[in-house]
């Protein structure tokens, strides 16, 4: 039996902001602790500081900048900034009725997309939804969605050794039409500096300048570092660098560089941009034998014991 009741978000959430001195995560000690700001993505979380969590119970953020109204469930401990509204349940709810709500405030984010209209915790209070008692079991659709993978082999320790990135890849700039200045369709991917869907924002009807079984790494001030491999051709403009695996070294390189790459462009910000001064100065820890060579199967093997390896191989 399903029942239903509508109330408004106060009757039972405290809704506040998030805590003061934590907006900046450029000023702030890394640590372990989850930070949520306004991002839209990777579920609010900017980063890890070194800090106590202050929330430690499921409870929904919204955030009132940036990304609007794009609500979140935390399920884990965590610290927010003030660039964020927090709602506590008043009584215990469970995590169904916790997502539930969350998707109805993304439902209403319309309401504050106008100059002005800005998400302040009295007016999310007096949003009204609809809440159902809907018997779902969030646990075992979690287990039932979650891919089942054969248990991987540790790795043995290997000697590395530092090497400059440009040992290992070319890095090139392209000059490619600007995405708001694209007007045709077609079957071309068109790789702008999106942290989603590979990069990959529209497909169109130009010919592609960068080639195949090539790495992106984005040079977009909020998301420099981000780093995408592409097994097919496509066009990009100058808000990427294209690499490609220097002497024959294997595709696979790709996926080891462009995730030290990602790491690695924690340092850059709006103050301090990614250049490719910056990109050819980063050093990548490779793997060696004991002749002193490169050892690529290590990092094949590497990359084989990662999440989803066994769905990228055909595009090696």
């Amino acid at each position: 039996m399903v029942i239903e009741m509508i109330k408004a978000i106060g009757e039972l959430f405290d809704v506040s902001y998030g805590q003061k001195g934590l907006d900046s995560i450029d000023d702030l000690q890394q640590g372990k602790t989850i930070l949520i700001s306004s991002s839209g993505e990777d579920n609010g979380c900017i980063g890890f500081i070194n800090a106590v969590p202050y929330f430690t119970k499921p409870f929904i953020t919204i955030p009132r900048t940036g990304s609007v109204c794009e609500a979140f469930v935390q399920l884990h401990k965590c610290c927010v900034n003030s660039n964020v509204l927090v709602l506590i349940p008043k009584e215990e709810l469970n995590i169904e009725t916790l997502y539930e709500v969350a998707y109805q405030i993304r439902l209403n984010k319309w309401r504050y997309t106008f100059y002005g209209r800005t998400v302040t915790p009295e007016k999310i209070k007096k949003q009204k939804i609809r809440v159902e008692n809907i018997p779902t079991d969030y646990k075992r659709l979690v287990s039932s969605l979650t891919p089942k993978e054969q248990a991987k082999k540790p790795l043995e320790k290997r000697k590395m050794k530092l090497v400059n990135i440009t040992e290992l890849c070319t890095i090139e700039r392209k000059n490619g039409t600007p995405q708001g200045e694209i007007i045709s369709e077609g079957n071309t991917p068109y790789v702008s500096a999106s942290a989603k869907n590979n990069g990959v924002v529209m497909f169109i009807g130009e010919e592609p300048n960068a080639e195949a079984k090539t790495l992106t790494v984005a040079k977009d001030i909020t998301r420099d570092g981000y780093s995408f491999y592409h097994a097919y051709p496509y066009l990009t403009s100058i808000h990427n660098f294209v690499l490609k695996p220097k002497n024959g070294f294997p595709t696979y390189l790709l996926f080891y560089v462009g995730a030290v790459v990602y790491i690695r462009a924690y340092c850059y910000n709006h103050s301090y941009p990614l250049s490719k001064k910056h990109l050819e100065r980063i050093e990548i820890p490779m793997p060696v034998n004991q002749k002193g060579e490169y050892d690529f199967a290590y990092i094949k093997d590497m990359i084989d014991t990662a999440y989803g390896a066994e769905k990228i191989k055909k595009y090696l």
